[in-house]
Formats: C-alpha cells, sequence, structure tokens
C-alpha cells in the first residue's frame, strides 16, 4: 500500500500541474472565448480550416497551395502542378500550418485550464458549503476531496460529449 503522503502528492499533481506547453495559452477569458468561436467555426461549420498560401501575383495563378484541416483529424494539402517545385513556397506554407496548429494548441490548452479552474473551483465550494451546513471543518475537507475530482471527472464527460455530437 502507498503512503498516503505519496497518494497526496500525485492527487496534487494530477489536479494543479499544468500540461506541457509550447505555446502560452489565450490571454484572458474574452480572448480564449473568441479563439474557441472562431476555431469551432472554422472545423464544424465550414468543414474545415483552409489555410492558404498565393504564389507570386505574376505567376497568374490564385492560389498555389492549400491546406484544409477537417475537425475528423484528415489533413489534405493542394499543390497548384505549377508550384510543385518550389521549395520556398512550401516552406512559406508549411510555417503557415505550423503557426495555425500552434495556435489550435494554445487555444485547447487555454479551454482546458479554464474548465479545469473552474471544475476545482465548483468542488471547492461545494465542499465549504456542505462543510459550513454539517459545522465541521473535517467535513469541509473531506467534502472537498470527493467533490473536486468528481467535478473534474464530470466536466470531462461534458466537454467529450459536447465534442462527440459536434463530430457527428
Amino acid at each position: 500500500m502507498r503512503r498516503p503522503a505519496a497518494l497526496i502528492d500525485a492527487a496534487r499533481r494530477w489536479l494543479y500541474e499544468p500540461p506541457d506547453s509550447v505555446a502560452a495559452p489565450s490571454p484572458g477569458l474574452r480572448a480564449l472565448a473568441t479563439d474557441a468561436r472562431r476555431l469551432a467555426s472554422e472545423l464544424f461549420q465550414g468543414g474545415g480550416a483552409t489555410i492558404d498560401t498565393p504564389p507570386d501575383p505574376a505567376a497568374g495563378s490564385p492560389l498555389a497551395v492549400r491546406t484544409v484541416v477537417q475537425a475528423d483529424g484528415d489533413v489534405i494539402c493542394l499543390v497548384d502542378e505549377r508550384h510543385c517545385a518550389d521549395v520556398d513556397l512550401r516552406r512559406a506554407h508549411g510555417r503557415q500550418v505550423d503557426a495555425w496548429f500552434v495556435g489550435v494548441g494554445s487555444t485547447l490548452r487555454g479551454t482546458t485550464e479554464a474548465v479545469r479552474t473552474a471544475a476545482v473551483s465548483l468542488g471547492l465550494a461545494t465542499g465549504l458549503a456542505a462543510g459550513t451546513a454539517a459545522g465541521t471543518l473535517w467535513g469541509a475537507v473531506g467534502v472537498s476531496a470527493l467533490a473536486v475530482p468528481a467535478f473534474r471527472a464530470a466536466a470531462g464527460w461534458a466537454v467529450r460529449r459536447a465534442l462527440r455530437r459536434a463530430l457527428r
């Protein structure tokens, strides 16, 4: 059997350590909400996010490279046959696609952190309310210890359910 201190440390890490990230999350909840709405619109209403790289205007072609990222995970890249050998254009397009994915990762990390914070706060508030009603400090600690993971699990379930519905 593991020691109680080790269990408490494992629970603390699970609850409070942020995931590894490449980019910083969105600066605030309003910006996060705007980013999430834009991303949902691109992926679910528009049939996928489209990243276009126009060629040199003198080439006469309206589009050189287009990448479409769909919500089901498909990534489709189309290259105009006149630009297949243009390494610089492909690299520039690759940088645009990378920047899009970094932005998506930042939005998803920010959303995850917001949901985690809300679930933990709601669990702690429930524990404090129950402890106050019972009139004991240990009642508040006990209910909080049970409520925080329960609210986190419920929040995770709600997010997964919403994503399943959106992907249908």
